[in-house]
């Protein structure tokens, strides 16, 4: 998909919309190309992930901790892992249609 003018509009809309009144707590990089930062809010706590691998660019928001997705897919196929990740995504885009078409 290509990150065009359109599509970091719907992206900066959608951070906001999560992150409007969120405080860093603490930024740290896991490697090179990625950075994570932790976000602080009133009713819970974020994590946003910047990754700028040149296969992968992505921006992620979670309020689970990466260890705790990684052992719930541990010892799973990779099958299982498209199929959830189907899911999110699908929910997310009929969100985003609704919301801006």
């Amino acid at each position: 998909m290509a990150l065009d003018g359109m599509m970091l509009s719907m992206l900066r809309a959608e951070l906001w919309s999560e992150l409007e009144n969120a405080r860093i707590d603490k930024i740290h990089q896991p490697s090179k190309d990625e950075i994570v930062m932790h976000m602080r809010r009133r009713d819970g706590n974020l994590k946003l992930l910047i990754s700028a691998r040149s296969g992968s660019a992505r921006v992620c928001l979670t309020n689970e901790s990466f260890e705790s997705i990684e052992k719930r897919f541990e010892g799973k196929g990779y099958g299982e892992f498209k199929r959830e990740v189907a899911e999110v995504v699908a929910g997310l885009l009929l969100d985003i249609q609704e919301k801006y078409f």
